[in-house]
């Protein structure tokens, strides 16, 4: 069964609107036809490719003691990071969570540092302020504080480590909350902090002087490869000796690669390289692009943190990360301070002008277009053939190609204004107010009646009342987007909304890219742990393989969701629709669905909780604001394998199917574009299959020619009307399986009277499973509510058979199964596996 579909499109205008998210939902009370001053953007960064005296800058140089104390502090701080990171000069090992860039600095010398500072023309001043951040030396953390997010406390390296730590946390589960200082918070929270705390070291040092830090940057990155290929190698070779394998030149990338295990560091390497025109005594002899694009970096960032740091105090910053991690606010003053918060920030450190970002991201987009195709050569993956279809006409076949296009042609002008017209709304109180109490009368509902009240079926519901606290929510959000669509920017512009629509359809095609590339690039480092564990002989990590070798599987299985979910989004399509689309009749449509009054027809078809007529869903009053929002008709369904008959009653039993009303605005905008304002809500379907009637046996011939079998089935998807039947005719006599490579098989002491009194008919289905704290199946009959028993038995044919739930798997070949927890970011398909065994 598929999630609802309308809960994760019913919002659908607010996929529009790419900035503070929806914090004001009410009747609009500002006029959006009076023309109002526009907001104030922030001068644009300095572009420090434009002067010699930037990108260049004036070599210094350190004498006397200052450089000799220097020197000392640096080569003092090497030679202890490199006891601590297990590296002991003889043998080349490190300690597991030693990132590369202190190996690398562990085999720099304080010297050639020095050497690197002063060409960078940074001042004395600041050199000793540098390192002295780079040797600081902090007490051990107390028990319990992990991460340390004190400007002042703790180094450099520490520092970045822990970031990288942070940032893996997050990247695996957004979600997932880690205790700090005896506080549980969200990684997110604990991660900007760590961000924080680092700008705000190295600001204090630099202050707004960007070039230097760009210069500075930019020749460590230089130096750094020195230090590998100088110094490293050489080092590896002598304590390899007389075990050294390689008996060509050991260069920069077949060391990073076979004994660093660091790609990601390679790729970049690479990519600055190609960028700066790296020499061979690694001296970037090109530095304009470079220093220009890390000098945006840091004015950025810089920005930000002083937004937050005097503007506001740290206190206020961590006070707004608490905040923004609430799914609703307890009080009105909760929402009007977050709000306070969040508009500020935008103004004061977000909205630059559209000219500026575009340079901005053009030239971030160039330094990650070489990235993508190094990490390409250097990995060894191929583009799978939904992405091969992308030509140069199309964006390009690179995430950073498909950006490019997306902020081109107005289309980030129209997606800032769509922030500007929020940032404007959302400065009304009474519309932060309004939204705060739809949004807390919705979410302090408990999960579960949430995940019942937004499923398409209704089975094993106890109440209805709730409903319209969904319903009314949606409204309000709509409401907002009414605002949106009727201001004045907007309808004087009928190509706005079309550029808006065009640039999150790029985006889709861009994050499909980055991400099947992300899975592949993951799938090639798992290969190559694996070859090296398996040259370890008996000494290889067999948990390791096992586990790497599932992750690949898995990624396999999502690489092959992404990409027939791209094929059939067919964004080409897509794009020349988008400046077809009737926003003036759609904005009125929206006017349509918000002027319902939903209470009353909620009140009028209730009671005591429940739909006055049980067996009419259209009662339900969330079915009837979906209905009167996205239009559907019956047609036939092209799929089904029964006899039609025109006459039939309408019903996906029947041979019907509902598909959008495209004479309805609303529906055909969702009807061509669903996937991608899907994407850009954030939200993905898992569509649950049932097995369909046809069961048989699949052939295998082993290696010594002996046919093996097992149980199929194909399969079909489960929708709210048609649970599809399930015919065991041909069961064997004995017992059969629908799950291989599963060690555990039902037992026949397992069978208790509770489940032989629950018996089916012939035909009946054990259909669709939930997750609570364990696996449940569950049956759709008409004997049976839904929702409501364990496992199965049924009789057929005077034979007793047991079917147990295995679980829901990602692959029809049950490999993998779907683990409580698991998070996907594309469209999945599901497919439900069970026990078979003769009782009796």
């Amino acid at each position: 069964m598929k999630k609802s579909i309308f809960f994760v499109l019913v919002i659908v205008i607010a996929a529009f609107v790419m900035v503070l998210g929806l914090t004001a939902c009410t009747e609009p009370n500002t006029d959006p036809t009076t023309i109002k001053q526009p907001i104030t953007t922030i001068p644009a960064l300095t572009d420090y490719s434009t002067n010699a005296s930037y990108y260049e800058g004036t070599p210094v140089t350190y004498g006397g003691s200052v450089k000799t104390n220097n020197e000392t502090l640096l080569a003092t701080k090497i030679a202890s990071e490199k006891q601590n990171t297990g590296y002991n000069g003889t043998t080349f090992t490190w300690n597991d969570d030693v990132s590369t860039v202190k190996k690398i600095f562990t085999h720099a010398t304080g010297d050639k540092i020095l050497e690197r500072f002063a060409k960078a023309g940074l001042p004395e001043v600041k050199m000793t302020q540098l390192v002295a951040y780079i040797v600081r030396t902090s007490d051990p953390y107390p028990t319990g504080k992990e991460y340390e997010l004190i400007i002042g406390q703790g180094d450099l390296l520490t520092d970045y480590e822990e970031l990288e730590k942070l940032n893996d946390i997050y990247d695996e589960d957004e979600d997932a909350k880690i205790v700090v200082d005896g506080v549980s918070k969200f990684v997110n929270e604990v991660l900007r902090l760590k961000q924080y705390k680092m700008m705000g070291e190295i600001a204090k040092i630099f202050g707004g002087d960007g070039d230097q830090v760009a210069r500075t940057a930019s020749e460590m990155v230089a130096y750094a490869q020195s230090v590998v290929v100088g110094t490293m190698i050489d080092a590896y070779k002598e304590a390899s000796a007389p075990s050294y394998v390689y008996t060509g030149q050991l260069d920069l990338t077949t060391f990073m690669k076979e004994i660093l295990f660091d790609y990601d560091t390679l790729v970049y390497f690479l990519s600055y390289n190609k960028t700066t025109s790296l020499n061979d005594d690694f001296q970037p002899t090109d530095k304009k692009a470079i220093i220009k694009l890390y000098g945006y970096y840091y004015l950025y960032e810089l920005g930000d943190y002083r937004f937050w740091s005097e503007t506001y105090k740290r206190e206020d910053y961590v006070e707004y990360l608490a905040l923004s991690m609430k799914e609703y606010f307890d009080t009105v003053e909760e929402a009007q301070k977050y709000t306070r918060y969040d508009r500020d920030h935008y103004e004061k450190a977000y909205r630059y002008d559209a000219a500026f970002y575009e340079t901005y991201y053009r030239a971030h987009f160039t330094f990650q277009e070489d990235m993508e195709t190094f990490e390409r050569a250097v990995d060894v993956y191929n583009i799978p053939v939904a992405i091969q279809s992308l030509t140069p006409g199309d964006g390009g076949q690179t995430y950073s190609s498909q950006m490019v296009q997306a902020i081109g042609n107005n289309r980030l002008v129209a997606n800032l204004l769509m922030s500007d017209i929020n940032w404007e709304y959302t400065g009304v109180a009474t519309n932060v107010a309004s939204y705060q109490q739809r949004s807390k009368d919705y979410y302090s509902l408990s999960e579960a009646l949430r995940n019942l009240i937004e499923d398409d079926n209704p089975g094993g519901r106890l109440n209805f009342a709730d409903d319209i606290k969904y319903v009314m929510l949606q409204v309000e959000r709509l409401k907002t987007q009414y605002y949106t669509l009727t201001h004045h920017k907007v309808t004087t512009d009928k190509d706005v909304l079309s550029n808006v629509l065009l640039y999150q359809i790029y985006t889709y095609n861009a994050d499909t890219i980055r991400g099947i590339q992300s899975l592949r690039k993951e799938n090639v480092i798992a290969t190559a742990e694996i070859a090296r564990e398996e040259k370890k002989g008996a000494n290889k990590d067999t948990a390791l393989i096992a586990e790497r070798t599932d992750t690949i599987g898995r990624n396999t299985i999502i690489i092959e969701n992404m990409s027939s979910n791209f094929s059939a989004a067919n964004t080409k399509s897509q794009i020349e629709k988008a400046p077809r689309t009737n926003w003036e009749e759609l904005t009125k449509e929206v006017r349509t669905v918000i002027s319902e009054d939903y209470k009353a027809y909620h009140e009028q078809t209730m009671t005591n909780g429940r739909p006055r007529y049980e067996n009419t869903n259209e009662t339900q009053v969330k079915t009837y604001f979906e209905d009167t929002l996205i239009k559907r008709v019956w047609v036939k369904d092209n799929n089904y394998e029964g006899v039609f008959n025109e006459n039939s009653e309408k019903s996906e039993t029947n041979g019907w199917v509902k598909e959008y009303d495209t004479t309805w605005n609303i529906s055909r905008l969702l009807n061509e574009h669903d996937t991608v304002l899907r994407h850009a809500n954030g939200s993905v379907e898992i569509t649950y299959y049932a097995a369909k009637s046809n069961v048989y046996n699949e052939y295998k011939m082993t290696a010594t020619g002996v046919a093996e079998y097992r149980r199929r089935t194909d399969y079909s998807i489960i929708t709210s009307d048609n649970y599809v039947t399930w015919s065991f005719a041909s069961l064997e006599n004995g017992t059969g399986t629908f799950c291989a490579n599963l060690d555990k098989k039902p037992t026949k002491d397992k069978y208790t009277s509770i489940y032989k009194t629950e018996s089916l008919e012939s035909g009946d289905v054990p259909a669709i499973a939930v997750w609570n704290g364990e696996w449940k199946a569950n049956a759709q009959s008409n004997k049976l509510t839904p929702y409501l028993i364990t496992n199965i038995t049924a009789t057929i044919d005077g034979k007793v058979y047991y079917f147990e739930f295995a679980g829901w798997f990602m692959d029809i070949e049950f490999k993998y199964i779907v683990r409580p927890g698991d998070s996907y970011d594309c469209d999945m398909r599901f497919y439900p596996a069970f026990f078979v065994t003769k009782v009796n």
